[in-house]
């Protein structure tokens, strides 16, 4: 059929071309219409996304901030417990020390009662010698 009939080839290649043509200007046209909407649709969710990256943005700069603080805060609360800690060590000594004074005081206490009672029994025996002394000379 090709041999026979060259003018209706060439015929037909003309329509096919044609048609092929504007075949590929419609997909030419579909196409850069699908990309522009790709682009609009792009730029839309570039927008959209927009604050939530700021939202992001500001929340990892919080939680960063807030992870400083709480880093300052365990040390300072490991701080404050080695001051509990001495504190609690100075107390049992101060506790000891205080125990220890008043066993002194008790002890010094007593041993002054024991000395005024000596004293008492001296100057009663002083007033019994000054007496018996009184009625011998008369």
């Amino acid at each position: 059929m090709s041999e026979a009939r060259p003018w209706l080839q060439r015929e037909f290649r003309g329509h096919r071309g044609a048609g092929e043509a504007a075949e590929r200007d419609q997909h030419a046209r579909s196409a850069s219409a699908l990309q522009a909407e790709r682009d609009r649709l792009a730029k839309q969710l570039e927008d959209a996304s927009a604050p939530a990256r700021t939202v992001a943005e500001q929340g990892r700069a919080e939680l960063e901030r807030v992870q400083g603080e709480l880093a300052a805060m365990r040390e300072q609360y490991a701080k404050q417990g080695e001051l509990l800690e001495l504190a609690r060590q100075t107390e049992v000594r101060f506790r000891k020390r205080m125990d220890n004074q008043e066993q002194l005081y008790a002890s010094l206490r007593a041993e002054l009662d024991i000395k005024k009672d000596r004293l008492r029994a001296q100057e009663e025996q002083i007033q019994r010698l000054q007496a018996l002394k009184a009625a011998v000379i008369d």
